[in-house]
Formats: C-alpha cells, sequence, structure tokens
C-alpha cells in the first residue's frame, strides 16, 4: 500500500512542479467550474499553487467589464481610443439590460462572501438591481453556442451561489432571478439574455449540491498528493489542452497514490447525479444541438402528467424545478424536454420479510401416529414479536406504490430548528450546526412514529446524506441507485 504523502513531501512537490504548497482557504464559482471539468487541475492550481497564463480572451473580458461598469456608473461610455473594440462590444449588449437600466438603483461590482458551507464562499457580482430582485452577470463570448441556456443555468454554480447569497445575505424575497447578459466578441457586434428564475425549495436543492461539490473540494485541498484526486481524462484536450497536462503526466510517471479520493462516493456522487438537476444534461452534445438549444427553456409536463415511457413522479414540495423552469425565460425561448431526461428509474418495490404470526407454527400439527380424533396438545407459543418492515428508497421510485418522500418527514424538523435558533432557515445556521440537531430530531420521530412501508430519498432533497446516514439502519429494505 502507498505510503500517504506528507506535507514535506507535498511541498517539495509542488516546488518541482513549478508551484509552492497553498491553503485553501476559500472557495467561488469559478473554482467549482474549475474543480467540476477536472478536480486535479483545481488541485495543481489551488492547492500546489501552480499559476496558469491569462487567456488574450480573458484579459478582452476583463477589458470590456471595466468599460461597462464605466458606463452604468457615470451614463457615458469610455472616450479613450485604445478601448474602442472593447466599448463597440459593451454597446453590442447593452441594449439586452433592463430598458430604464439608467434610472434604476444599482450596485456595481459588489463583494460576495457566503459562509454557510465547509468553505467560505467569496465573488464578485456585477450588477445588484434589488427594486427587480435581480442579478446580472456580464458574459463575453465569442459565439453564442458557447452560452449558458436557461436550462444550464438551474445547474451553474454563480447563478446558483449569487441567488443563495442574495436570499440570505441580503434578504431578498422569491423569486430571485437572475440573468447572463450576453457580448459577442467576434463579428457583427450583438448580445443576447439568458435567465432563471428561482423559487424557495428549487434553490435549496440546487444548493445541496453546491455544498456537497465544496465539501468535496475541501477534503481534496486538505491532501498534499495529486495523484490521489481522481482525474477527468475527458477534459485533457477541452479548451485548447489543459495547462497542467506536463504535471499530470509527471505525477503518473512518479508513481504517488492511485487510490481516488473517496468523498465523491455514495450521496455526494448521487447529488450530482439526481433526475432533476440532471435536465438537459447531455454530456456529448454535437455543435448542431448546441446551436438549437440556445436560449431555449426546457419545459417539464404539467403537473400530474407523466412523461412517455416514464412512471409517475413522486409527489414534489410546492416550488419545485418544475415551477422554476415554468417561469424560467420568456415564451419565445420555450423549447420541449427530453422525454428520456425525465424518466425515472423503475424499481419493483421490494417484499416485506415475513412475521412470526404469518409462519406456521409446527406445534399445530397433529403428530403422524396420533389418532385423528384426539386433538393434539400445543405447544406454549412464544409472544410475537412483529419484525420492522418498510423498505427504504435512495434515488428511485417503487411502480405502483404509495410512497412517502424524505421532504414529508424533514420540513417540520428542519423548520423547528431554525427557529430554535434563532434564523430564518436551516441554511443559515452556523456550518455544521444543524447537523447533530436535525439527526437527533429524526431519530426521535423515527421512535414515535412507525415506519413507512415505502420511504422515498432523492438525493435533491435538503439534508439527503444526513437523512440517509440516520435511515439506513432502521430499515430492513433497502433499494439504491446506482450508477
Amino acid at each position: 500500500m502507498t505510503a500517504i504523502m506528507t506535507a514535506a513531501q507535498g511541498d517539495r512537490l509542488a516546488r518541482e512542479l513549478g508551484g509552492k504548497l497553498t491553503e485553501v482557504a476559500h472557495s467561488s464559482p469559478s473554482q467549482m467550474n474549475t474543480d467540476s471539468d477536472c478536480s486535479r487541475k483545481h488541485f495543481f492550481n489551488k492547492r500546489m499553487g501552480i499559476t496558469t497564463p491569462t487567456h488574450p480572451a480573458a484579459a478582452l473580458g476583463s477589458r470590456t467589464h471595466d468599460v461597462l461598469d464605466t458606463r452604468l456608473a457615470t451614463l457615458k461610455w469610455p472616450t479613450d481610443p485604445a478601448l474602442q473594440r472593447e466599448v463597440e462590444i459593451g454597446r453590442g449588449g447593452f441594449g439586452y439590460l433592463p430598458a430604464n437600466i439608467d434610472t434604476l438603483a444599482k450596485s456595481i461590482e459588489s463583494e460576495m462572501r457566503l459562509e454557510i458551507s465547509a468553505l467560505p464562499i467569496i465573488g464578485r457580482v456585477d450588477l445588484l438591481l434589488e427594486s427587480l430582485r435581480l442579478i446580472i452577470d456580464h458574459k463575453t463570448t465569442s459565439s453564442r453556442r458557447w452560452a449558458k441556456t436557461p436550462t444550464q443555468l438551474l445547474k451553474d454554480a454563480q447563478a446558483i451561489v449569487y441567488s443563495m447569497w442574495a436570499k440570505l445575505v441580503l434578504g431578498w424575497a422569491h423569486p430571485i432571478r437572475f440573468q447572463h447578459v450576453g457580448y459577442l466578441t467576434r463579428g457583427q457586434p450583438g448580445g443576447f439574455c439568458n435567465e432563471v428564475q428561482w423559487r424557495q425549495e428549487a434553490l435549496l436543492v440546487a444548493w445541496d449540491r453546491i455544498d456537497a461539490q465544496v465539501r468535496r473540494m475541501h477534503a481534496n485541498t486538505r491532501g498534499f498528493d495529486p495523484g490521489a484526486v481522481t482525474p477527468n481524462w475527458d477534459s485533457c484536450g477541452k479548451y485548447g489542452g489543459c495547462p497542467f497536462t506536463a504535471q499530470c503526466a509527471k505525477v503518473s510517471r512518479a508513481g504517488t497514490s492511485k487510490t481516488a479520493n473517496t468523498t465523491r462516493g455514495g450521496l455526494d456522487m448521487l447529488l450530482e447525479d439526481t433526475l432533476l438537476a440532471g435536465l438537459g444534461n447531455k454530456k456529448k452534445k454535437d455543435a448542431q444541438a448546441e446551436e438549437e438549444q440556445f436560449g431555449k427553456v426546457a419545459k417539464l409536463p404539467p403537473k400530474g402528467a407523466v412523461a412517455p415511457g416514464s412512471l409517475p413522479p413522486a409527489t414534489s414540495p410546492e416550488g419545485s424545478m418544475a415551477e422554476v423552469l415554468k417561469d424560467a425565460a420568456p415564451a419565445e425561448t420555450a423549447q420541449a424536454a427530453d422525454p428520456a431526461l425525465l424518466t425515472q428509474m423503475s424499481i419493483p418495490p421490494a417484499a416485506p420479510a415475513p412475521t412470526e404470526e404469518e409462519t406456521p407454527d409446527p406445534g399445530a400439527v397433529n403428530p403422524p401416529d396420533a389418532p385423528k380424533t384426539a386433538k393434539a396438545a400445543k405447544k406454549p407459543r412464544k409472544a410475537a414479536t412483529r419484525k420492522p418492515t418498510g423498505t427504504l428508497y435512495i434515488g428511485c421510485v417503487p411502480v405502483g406504490q404509495k410512497v412517502v418522500t424524505l421532504e414529508e418527514i424533514t420540513e417540520p424538523l428542519l423548520a423547528g430548528i431554525a427557529e430554535e435558533k434563532g434564523k430564518a432557515h436551516y441554511l443559515a445556521v452556523e456550518f455544521g450546526k444543524w447537523k447533530g440537531p436535525f439527526s437527533a430530531a429524526l431519530v426521535s420521530w423515527l421512535d414515535a412514529n412507525p415506519l413507512p412501508k415505502a420511504l422515498v430519498i432523492m438525493p435533491h432533497a435538503p439534508c439527503a446524506s444526513v437523512a440517509a446516514e440516520v435511515l439506513r439502519p432502521r430499515f430492513p429494505n433497502v433499494v439504491e441507485r446506482l450508477g
């Protein structure tokens, strides 16, 4: 078994690779995007302190942001001839901002900090319009095909984090709107706008995924060995090639630990692979499919309807992802969702274990050599003890069976914890301080109530991972979706 790398060894390796071992004290949406692309790339950049050169497109985008900030603050475009191209790019998309943008109260380049996960999350918000409950992020891009669609914004780290910050720190009410306003950097100046509107429940569902990712990133960056961080080999050739290809190859040749971090397994992995969060996420899309999908929002079937070939959906709380999608974008950008993406996994319900009352008693049968007219004396029976019955379904829904969802049990428990801590919502409680009380409250509920015959935990549900740890030992049957 390969020895675990020490801090001194990790620092020496970082210097050999051209960096310096660095403590990762915070996260950010851009870091999450890098980690989603490849966890080892994020480790090289942030933990081992290996810097990368600024891409010319990123530098152009930064200058265009500065030009837009000047226009919004002073109501005038810069007149510096050196910024003529940036001004043209900014003008091309400026019309996609709200029509009365110059008269609205606004906050430009606001500092964002959110401390409700394993690491503080920081960022800078381009534009806040509190009167509209609208967050705007300027995006420069060479082509519309690279823009994130409203459906993709439902999984976008920046959209989720900034909206949760507006909810918990700024105190905004729902629905909270998040927009990407785009500015084209090639060809004729132009722009676009894609928007998502967050209802409370959908935002909490999305946040659970972010929280799981930050916890995994925190666990990864506490180590010292890049070889212990799982790479994504499919990303090596993306965006013109990974800047850490040479370092990654050197680590592999050096024979450092090939044991991948396990924090991505179990419920954390399921949190990244939920049915709702996976809407519109096809790993391999050709350019034509991306072009067709641009600027369009997936629409779920009406409430109570069933997608072709799918099971009846489990009852979802008010304010679900379907409601977000319904309100997410203008009607002219509507698109029907792929029914295959809405199909839930079907698993027949597990048969309950037989109880002692259902088991024939050998003592109740006449002995073979006794006269048929004589009644055999029955052996005294022990008091029947009913074994617990019920099935826990994780990430799947049984066919043709009435189910209880986790939210039906946890919603009042979480509300009670938030009230006890004097907070508007349990996520506003200091990180980690709600998990112990929640586990204790769930255990008390289980002790006082019979087990549901079929309890469904969808991994996107609030506190899914914590609840699963408590519920697994209680149920004699557990059916879990794998992969």
